[in-house]
């Protein structure tokens, strides 16, 4: 009954995902991205370019899903007050926002391989879609704590914005010359950069660069859940 409760939640945060305005412009945005240079290079002059626009794609995507799009779905159960009915009715805080951090994923994910496809990387799509099931794991837990330590939608959109700019940051360092080019290989997305892009290009991630990768996503997890539950525990949903 829990089980069919739960699922019953991701179907109705999956609808709310695709109906509510801006988490729909929010998981739209990188796709039409991917689709727009699709057709504007639909000559062939696409070239090289389809794995790096791809690459940047899929940053986007992983930057707005979890940052911004799980914290409206809470946002806007707040905002319509429903959450006290949710919990009368028998649903946990931890089954509210795991739909909620599920559906992110799911989305998340299937974005993800509608930007490969668009693109044309299916060879590698299997390794696409671990690495950013791993870094989304890295960032659903930021995205969590946004939902809760916001009263509404319009909190939500003020919070979120600063740790998406900080995710967006990850592109600009593939163009800085080294040292500051290293700085990539410590944000959550680091596999994406690490060890992504290189197969991307036809080429084998350096082992050095595969296990840092692994270490910082570890550390990203561990560090993101632990100050979630902590938070979580203290504030709970924390309903107006």
């Amino acid at each position: 009954m829990k089980i069919k409760r739960f699922l019953t939640l991701v179907k109705k945060d999956m609808r709310d995902c695709f109906t509510e305005k801006t988490a729909l412009l929010m998981t739209a945005v990188p796709v039409v991205f991917a689709l727009v240079f699709r057709l504007l290079f639909s000559d062939g002059g696409y070239g090289d370019m389809a794995e790096w626009i791809t690459l940047v794609c899929l940053l986007f995507n992983l930057s707005l899903l979890p940052l911004s799009v799980l914290p409206l779905l809470i946002g806007e159960e707040k905002e319509q007050g429903t959450v006290p009915a949710l919990l009368r009715a028998g649903v946990t805080p931890a089954a509210f926002l795991g739909s909620k951090a599920l559906t992110a994923l799911i989305v998340e994910l299937f974005c993800s391989f509608l930007i490969c496809l668009i693109n044309g990387v299916t060879a590698q799509i299997g390794l696409c879609l671990l690495c950013n099931l791993l870094a989304a794991l890295t960032l659903l837990p930021i995205g969590g704590l946004v939902g809760i330590l916001a009263k509404d939608k319009n909190t939500v959109n003020v919070y979120s914005s600063f740790p998406v700019f900080f995710m967006m940051l990850a592109p600009i360092f593939f163009f800085l010359g080294s040292p500051l080019q290293t700085i990539k290989k410590f944000f959550p997305s680091t596999l994406l950069t690490e060890v992504l892009q290189p197969v991307f290009l036809g080429a084998m991630p350096v082992m050095s660069d595969l296990i840092l990768a692994s270490l910082v996503t570890a550390a990203w997890i561990a560090a993101g859940w632990t100050v979630f539950f902590l938070v979580f525990r203290r504030h709970g949903l924390k309903i107006a």
